[in-house]
Protein backbone atom coordinates (compact mmCIF):
# COMPACT_ATOMS: atom_id res chain seq x y z
CA UNK A 1 0.00 0.00 0.00
CA UNK A 2 1.26 3.39 -0.99
CA UNK A 3 0.27 6.31 1.49
CA UNK A 4 -1.25 9.13 0.35
CA UNK A 5 -0.61 12.59 0.85
CA UNK A 6 -3.15 15.22 0.30
CA UNK A 7 -1.06 16.23 -2.91
CA UNK A 8 -0.23 13.08 -4.33
CA UNK A 9 -4.09 12.13 -3.42
CA UNK A 10 -5.22 14.71 -5.65
CA UNK A 11 -2.60 14.59 -8.67
CA UNK A 12 -3.52 10.56 -8.48
CA UNK A 13 -7.10 11.22 -9.06
CA UNK A 14 -7.16 13.54 -11.52
CA UNK A 15 -9.93 12.90 -13.27
CA UNK A 16 -8.51 14.67 -16.37
CA UNK A 17 -5.91 12.24 -16.68
CA UNK A 18 -8.12 9.09 -17.81
CA UNK A 19 -10.30 10.46 -20.93
CA UNK A 20 -12.17 7.97 -23.59
CA UNK A 21 -12.77 9.30 -26.85
CA UNK A 22 -16.69 9.14 -28.14
CA UNK A 23 -17.42 9.02 -31.59
CA UNK A 24 -20.57 11.14 -32.74
CA UNK A 25 -23.09 11.49 -35.54
CA UNK A 26 -21.22 13.05 -39.05
CA UNK A 27 -18.03 11.21 -37.45
CA UNK A 28 -17.41 13.91 -34.57
CA UNK A 29 -15.45 13.40 -31.36
CA UNK A 30 -15.34 14.72 -27.74
CA UNK A 31 -14.04 12.86 -24.95
CA UNK A 32 -15.34 12.00 -21.42
CA UNK A 33 -13.99 11.99 -18.20
CA UNK A 34 -15.02 10.07 -14.91
CA UNK A 35 -17.77 11.49 -12.80
CA UNK A 36 -16.09 13.81 -9.69
CA UNK A 37 -18.26 13.93 -6.43
CA UNK A 38 -20.13 17.20 -6.97
CA UNK A 39 -20.87 15.76 -10.78
CA UNK A 40 -22.31 12.79 -9.27
CA UNK A 41 -23.97 14.45 -6.50
CA UNK A 42 -25.34 16.66 -9.33
CA UNK A 43 -26.33 13.78 -11.53
CA UNK A 44 -28.09 12.23 -8.34
CA UNK A 45 -29.94 15.45 -7.85
CA UNK A 46 -31.03 16.11 -10.85
CA UNK A 47 -32.74 12.34 -11.42
CA UNK A 48 -34.39 13.05 -8.42
CA UNK A 49 -35.58 16.37 -8.99
CA UNK A 50 -35.68 16.71 -12.51
CA UNK A 51 -35.12 13.33 -13.88
CA UNK A 52 -35.80 15.00 -17.55
CA UNK A 53 -32.85 16.67 -17.43
CA UNK A 54 -30.20 13.38 -15.30
CA UNK A 55 -28.81 13.05 -18.65
CA UNK A 56 -28.04 16.57 -19.70
CA UNK A 57 -26.65 16.82 -16.17
CA UNK A 58 -24.14 13.72 -16.82
CA UNK A 59 -23.31 14.64 -20.10
CA UNK A 60 -22.42 18.79 -18.53
CA UNK A 61 -20.43 17.01 -16.15
CA UNK A 62 -18.29 14.72 -18.20
CA UNK A 63 -18.14 15.55 -21.31
CA UNK A 64 -14.71 17.23 -22.21
CA UNK A 65 -12.36 17.72 -24.53
CA UNK A 66 -8.78 16.10 -25.24
CA UNK A 67 -7.05 18.03 -22.28
CA UNK A 68 -9.66 16.76 -19.72
CA UNK A 69 -11.07 20.46 -20.10
CA UNK A 70 -15.40 20.20 -19.44
CA UNK A 71 -17.19 21.64 -22.19
CA UNK A 72 -20.22 22.71 -20.81
CA UNK A 73 -21.03 25.02 -17.43
CA UNK A 74 -23.50 23.62 -15.43
CA UNK A 75 -25.94 26.55 -16.98
CA UNK A 76 -25.89 25.34 -20.24
CA UNK A 77 -27.60 21.93 -18.91
CA UNK A 78 -31.24 22.70 -20.14
CA UNK A 79 -30.06 23.92 -23.94
CA UNK A 80 -27.83 20.65 -23.53
CA UNK A 81 -31.09 18.86 -22.53
CA UNK A 82 -32.39 19.87 -26.35
CA UNK A 83 -30.00 18.17 -27.94
CA UNK A 84 -30.80 14.89 -30.42
CA UNK A 85 -30.85 11.78 -28.59
CA UNK A 86 -28.21 10.15 -30.65
CA UNK A 87 -25.75 12.57 -29.52
CA UNK A 88 -26.24 12.54 -26.29
CA UNK A 89 -26.59 8.79 -26.40
CA UNK A 90 -23.27 7.55 -26.77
Amino acid sequence: MIPLSKVTMFDTYDVRMDLRPVTLPGNNQVFVRELTGSGADAFGLASQKHPELARATLVVACVCDEHGELLFAPDDIRKVAGLPHRVLSP
